[in-house]
């Protein structure tokens, strides 16, 4: 949605966002919208440093080009000319002080500042959304890890707030006096 959003309201002929597999240090394309091609196989995983995508992680700056066919570090010329593809903007998604994707415009005509300033601002915000996310998993992965744990001893556990009302109630609990947890949690 992202993609489609940049592409409707930039007026841009293509956009994309890839994400950074840091493990194998490879971009790996994640959405797309626009042009009714299909990606070209050198799209779907750029390793970093390579064409302006990968550039864009290595530098943790934005490229743009309104000469992409004849742009050294274009990832594939050839389909930029067959395309029309004139323009090129891409900028990294920063989440917590580190470069975890990019996000990029192709457009068949010139992009003016306007474009530019535009898609830094939602390189922000999605590079927001994600760091956001990334938060939200943790948190699950660790309420559940808790629960697992609290779940699995075998002796009772039961915590309270501040003001003495019950916040864990694990299993053991539940069998060893004989409440269950539903009863007992906010009392």
């Amino acid at each position: 949605k992202c993609c489609e959003a940049l592409v409707h309201h930039l007026d841009a002929s293509l956009g994309r966002i890839w994400m950074l597999n840091e493990a194998e240090q490879i971009l790996e394309l994640q959405a797309s919208a626009g042009l009714e091609t299909p990606v070209p196989d050198s799209h779907h995983r750029v390793p970093v440093g390579r064409g302006n995508i990968g550039l864009v992680v290595q530098r943790q700056q934005p490229i743009f080009t309104n000469d992409l066919p004849d742009e050294p570090a274009a990832q594939d010329r050839e389909w930029a000319k067959r395309e029309g593809l004139a323009a090129f903007a891409g900028c990294p998604l920063m989440a917590d002080g580190r470069c975890v994707g990019v996000v990029a415009l192709f457009d068949r005509n010139p992009l003016n500042d306007f474009t530019r300033k535009a898609l830094a601002l939602a390189a922000n915000r999605i590079a927001l959304g994600i760091q956001r996310k990334r938060v939200e998993q943790q948190l699950t992965d660790t309420s559940a890890l808790q629960r697992a744990i609290l779940n699995a001893a075998n002796y009772s556990v039961i915590s309270t707030d501040v003001n003495g009302r019950i916040v864990t109630f694990n299993h053991t609990a539940e069998r060893l006096l004989g409440y269950c947890a539903e009863e007992v949690v906010g009392k």
